[in-house]
């Protein structure tokens, strides 16, 4: 087994800790940077360097702990990146509804298929839904689990916070069962740099780093490699719907779906896996950070 699947099998004991609710919730009173350094220890087994960082994952970390510009107040809200999305020329997957009742979903016209999610939260929060079989009940349980969740909290995101509470609902796109290639492209001070594949991910999650020729980058993340996945005949759409949308920023990463040849925008986001997920080996942590430029702040 390669060293980043030895490392996506392994979590570190404090991740493993957390994912207990109750320790989960205990540790929310530690403050911030102590809970970050933690919680970075238990993933990269070293500690970071958030005053001074170096590293992509570092830098992560010092956004989290550091930037509250209104520049980022917009990349955590699934609604209103959509609206950023239209006025960027960017096409997007059409809200079906949206909403904090879900009651309001009995009087909604649903397609054969369909996902809802919550407005204001990530990390594969996703119910899957048949218009035929939806059960209001399991959904409203669902998103009782959702809302009950401390990880963001624990986790520290600013930007989740400033995103407006609620749930989306749009068309499911790719196969059926199963889920569409993710393209999550990094993008540093306006030009894309890598594309991050990621297949399977509610089964059997793969992911494969590309350069924008679409070659192997020389080296990967925590999840397992994919087989050789096709280089999309739309790449140069998808490379200028990534820049379209980090335009502005220092960093960003942008993911995007292809369905039919036709590039859509899934969400941006700030913080790629809060930067706890390590690349290996680590000089492509480095030479990611030697890329971002962080902004002077206030």
């Amino acid at each position: 087994m390669n060293e980043a699947a030895e490392d996506g099998r392994k979590l570190g004991w404090l991740t493993r800790l957390a994912e207990h609710p109750t320790a989960w919730n205990a540790f929310t009173v530690l403050p911030l940077a102590l809970r970050r350094q933690l919680l970075f220890i238990s993933s990269h087994k070293r500690l970071g360097n958030f005053t001074h960082p170096r590293t992509f994952s570092e830098k992560i970390n010092w956004r989290i702990l550091h930037d509250r510009r209104p520049l980022l107040s917009w990349t955590c809200d699934k609604l209103l990146m959509k609206s950023v999305a239209a006025e960027r020329g960017i096409r997007t997957l059409p809200a079906l509804w949206a909403g904090t009742d879900l009651n309001e979903l009995r009087r909604v016209r649903l397609p054969s298929a369909w996902v809802l999610k919550p407005n204001n939260r990530s990390n594969g929060l996703i119910f899957f839904g048949e218009s035929q079989n939806a059960s209001l009940e399991d959904i409203h349980r669902i998103a009782e689990n959702w809302e009950s969740n401390t990880r963001l909290s624990v986790l520290g995101e600013w930007a989740y916070k400033q995103a407006a509470p609620g749930f989306i609902v749009e068309e499911r796109i790719g196969p059926i069962p199963g889920s569409p290639p993710d393209f999550k492209v990094f993008v540093f001070g306006g030009s894309p740099y890598m594309i991050q594949v990621d297949t399977d991910r509610f089964t059997r999650h793969c992911r494969t780093l590309y350069s924008l020729e679409w070659e192997p980058m020389p080296f990967q993340s925590t999840y397992p490699l994919a087989d050789d996945i096709p280089r999309p005949d739309c790449l140069s759409e998808l490379l200028e719907a990534a820049r379209a949308m980090a335009a502005g920023f220092d960093f960003l990463r942008v993911d995007l779906y292809v369905e039919r040849s036709q590039v859509y925008l899934g969400e941006v986001t700030p913080y790629p896996d809060g930067g706890l997920k390590p690349f290996r080996p680590r000089q492509g942590d480095l030479a990611m950070g030697s890329l971002w430029s962080l902004p002077e702040l206030p």
